[in-house]
This record gives structure tokens, C-alpha cells and sequence, in this order.
């Protein structure tokens, strides 16, 4: 059964929608990235090999990143260059799947935000399901967050480690070759999450003063008579709704009934 719309209820399913493509749209800022303009004043146009210095999160749901192609190569070719044995793998093939789980599930579950948006609009009752929306909003961007932060940290972690195995202290200046763009979203997302729960908290405050106001309308006191008439008594108002309990059922006519009703305010 559809619901009534109501500007409250227009207001936070546009909010929560809001904030569900935002989390879809994260997946656009840049994950990792190649910060090559150090490198390439040591190696000169070797750094021109690679197919591209930024991928974001679309650019990995397929499991496979350019960037960790090139960047394998590029290592063992050092490692050569240096006279040095890498020690440890350089197989970056889990880092692939890793990013490819995280950003499919935020792709996955950002499309079913945004349908839960229009439906809760359509046919939900509850607050439940917007704010549930809401708030996983946040974690879908924390996720990407996370997810950018260990990509980066894992590959500045490796080349390190080749660095300190070469001994390059020439080298230092550009230790972290990887950057970051995935905290982006989650400041817009933090952002659109303060202003939803400001306009959750507003709106609710209305409708509650609109219902209040709405309660305490003046009702007619009938216990009470116009001044030249004096005041109603319980007793009296049980005759008077007998007497039009009787006009009602045809028992007496209404000049019967008005007539009745004179006499007894003139007593």
C-alpha cells in the first residue's frame, strides 16, 4: 500500500537518496596514484611506460590494475638494475581481488541503497529504513577509505622495502611514490549525513508541534450557557441529549422537540 506524501517524507527519502549515490559515486575518486614527477628526474622516461598513474574504483572491479602491472615490472627491473635479490614476493595478485571485493560490495550495496531510498518514499512507514540507509552511507564510505589506505600503504610499505635492500639513499625523496583520494567521499558524505539528520530532527520537531497544535484546539465548553441563560448542569445535559434522543427517533417532532427545549430554559 503506497503512503501519503508529506514534505517530511519527500525531504529525507530525496536526503537518503542523495546519500546513496554519493557512496555509488566514490567509486570515481581515485584509489591509488602514481606521484611520478620525482621519479622521473632519477629514471628518467622510464616512468612514460606505464598505461596510467591514477585508477579509481571503477577502474578495479574487474581484479585487474595497470598500475600494480607496471609497478611489479618496474621493481624486478630495479631489483636488476640495483644488483639486489628480492627476498620477498612481489605478487600483487591478492591486492587485485582485495580491491576488486571491497569496490563490487560498495557497488552492489550503493545501488540497493538507492532503491530502498525510493521505496521507503513509496511504501515504508517506519524512519527505520532511512536511517539505516543513512547511516551506511558513512561505513560504505569508510570502506572505500580503508580500502585506499591499505592499497597505498602496502605499496609505499614495498618500495621501501627495495630502497633499504639497494641502500638508495638517493632515493629518499620520493619514499612514498602512492597517494590517495579516498577520504573525498567520506568528507561529502559526512557532510550530506550532517545535513540529513539536521533535516530529520527539524521536520520531526514540526510535524510533532503541527500534531501538539492540532490536540489542543478549543473545543466548545456546552457545559456552559450564554450569560442570560446561566451555566449547564450534568443534569441538564443528560435531558437535553435525551430530548434529542427522542427527536432523533422520530418520537417527537422537531416543533415538539423545540418547544420542549424552550420551556426548559425558561423554567
Amino acid at each position: 500500500m503506497m503512503k501519503k506524501f508529506t514534505i517530511r517524507r519527500v525531504c529525507l527519502a530525496g536526503a537518503g537518496f542523495v546519500l546513496s549515490a554519493l557512496s555509488l559515486l566514490s567509486l570515481c575518486f581515485t584509489v591509488v596514484k602514481m606521484d611520478l614527477q620525482n621519479a622521473m628526474g632519477v629514471f628518467g622516461d622510464y616512468f612514460t611506460a606505464t598505461p596510467g598513474t591514477a585508477e579509481h574504483g571503477f577502474d578495479l572491479l574487474d581484479g585487474k590494475s595497470n598500475i600494480l602491472v607496471f609497478f611489479e615490472s618496474f621493481l624486478r627491473e630495479f631489483a636488476e638494475s640495483a644488483n639486489i635479490t628480492m627476498i620477498f614476493s612481489s605478487d600483487f595478485s591478492a591486492l587485485e581481488i582485495y580491491a576488486q571485493v571491497f569496490n563490487v560490495f560498495i557497488l552492489i550495496f550503493s545501488v540497493l541503497m538507492c532503491a530502498g531510498s525510493v521505496l521507503w518514499l513509496f511504501f515504508c512507514k517506519s524512519d527505520r529504513v532511512i536511517k539505516t540507509i543513512a547511516v551506511s552511507a558513512v561505513w560504505v564510505a569508510v570502506a572505500y577509505l580503508i580500502e585506499g589506505l591499505l592499497y597505498t600503504v602496502y605499496l609505499n610499505s614495498t618500495w621501501e622495502d627495495i630502497l633499504t635492500a639497494a641502500d638508495e639513499t638517493s632515493l629518499v625523496f620520493f619514499k612514498s611514490m602512492f597517494t590517495t583520494a579516498a577520504y573525498v567521499p567520506l568528507i561529502l558524505v559526512a557532510v550530506f549525513e550532517t545535513a540529513f539528520w539536521i533535516l530529520h530532527y527539524k521536520l520531526s520537531m514540526r510535524e510533532g508541534n503541527a500534531a501538539t497544535e492540532e490536540h489542543a484546539q478549543p473545543v466548545a465548553d456546552v457545559s456552559v450557557l450564554p450569560a442570560e441563560r446561566g451555566a449547564f448542569t450534568p443534569s441538564d445535559l443528560q435531558y437535553l441529549r435525551e430530548l434529542k434522543k427522542l427527536c432523533d427517533e422520530g418520537v417527537l417532532t422537531q416543533q415538539e422537540f423545540d418547544e420542549a427545549k424552550a420551556k426548559y430554559f425558561e423554567r
